[in-house]
């Protein structure tokens, strides 16, 4: 425990390393994308697998290996896109694939597909993070070695690296988290299954406009993952200032996280019906400036409230442990 405490905690100096060395000078520029991804694999990441091993089942891992590999990551952004830079990317791909293998090689020759599935939908978002893990890290692989991936501009493919790390595995995290609680059983449900199938949808529809298909995929798939987007911040803010309001350190931290999270569905919200509704001050560089900014600092919001003082589940009911 102690262990895994220090290296999350020398993750989080690295990033701080990185901020200063490579501070951007606008939020626009794409710098302030690799600062906002880099505090995923470095620090974010392994929080939320000590979560994932507090809450839900045990996953083997070495917390100086995650590190060292989120480490070899940092070095590949610190240097031009290019096959050596492609090289320090490939631990942390190497490290993502292992998780998912370690998740289904521990629960499908127990349970098989169809029991999987009937699983408690919280369980299953945890499961997915897991899953999606590995495809932000291939696209960050991409990112390094400066391959346009399946055409897309290099941008892109930087972007879609940092949304499968925060969408696809920090959004379902979360969300499995407060789902755990006693909520309306359709509720829960929906919003697992909303972000579970909302974040592939969203992939394959800005892939089908990219190739000049319709958009309406895209929107659909953007409308349904904000909409659970929204179900857990609204959850969050809710604990966090439903009576008896305890001001614990969970509290402080939920309340500000949720309210930035749901800022960035909105805007996400927004930008995905463009080709419907355009609005020009909707740009590439202003979202991930800001609508960017606003969900990795929800999620990481989130997720801190979930580390920094244990929570438990008493007869359905979510409570602070003294």
């Amino acid at each position: 425990m102690i262990t895994r405490r220090l290296f999350i905690g020398l993750g989080f100096l690295t990033w701080l390393y990185y901020l200063l060395l490579f501070s951007p000078d606008s939020p626009k520029s794409l710098g302030w994308i690799n600062v906002l991804f880099l505090l995923a694999p470095l620090f974010l990441i392994p929080a939320g697998l000590r979560l994932i091993n507090r809450y839900f089942f045990s996953i083997t891992y070495s917390s100086a290996s995650i590190f060292l590999y989120a480490l070899s990551l940092t070095i590949g952004f610190m240097m031009s896109p290019g096959l050596p830079a492609g090289l320090m990317a490939i631990p942390w791909l190497l490290a993502t694939i292992g998780l998912s293998i370690q998740f289904l090689g521990t629960l499908l020759p127990d349970l098989g597909w169809r029991r999987f599935i009937q699983l408690p939908a919280p369980f299953l978002c945890i499961g997915a993070a897991l899953l999606f893990l590995p495809v932000g890290s291939l696209w960050a692989l991409a990112d390094r070695l400066g391959w346009r991936l399946l055409g897309f501009d290099p941008v892109l493919v930087r972007l879609t690296a940092a949304h499968f790390h925060y969408a696809g595995f920090l959004l379902p995290l979360t969300s499995g988290l407060i789902l755990r609680n006693r909520l309306p059983r359709s509720l829960i449900k929906w919003t697992s299954w909303s972000i579970i199938t909302g974040i592939p949808l969203v992939a394959l529809g800005i892939l089908t406009t990219h190739a000049g298909g319709p958009p309406a995929l895209e929107v659909f798939g953007v409308i349904l993952l904000a909409s659970a987007g929204l179900v857990c911040a609204s959850l969050h803010l809710y604990f966090a200032i439903r009576p008896p309001a305890h001001w614990q350190g969970n509290r402080w931290l939920w309340l500000p996280g949720s309210l930035c999270l749901a800022t960035g569905m909105v805007l996400a919200t927004l930008y995905g019906i463009r080709h419907y509704y355009p609005l020009p001050w909707l740009s590439i560089p202003w979202m991930y400036a800001v609508h960017g900014t606003l969900n990795a600092a929800g999620l990481a919001l989130l997720t801190l409230g979930w580390s920094i003082r244990k929570l438990k589940l008493k007869k359905g009911k979510l409570e602070f442990e003294d």
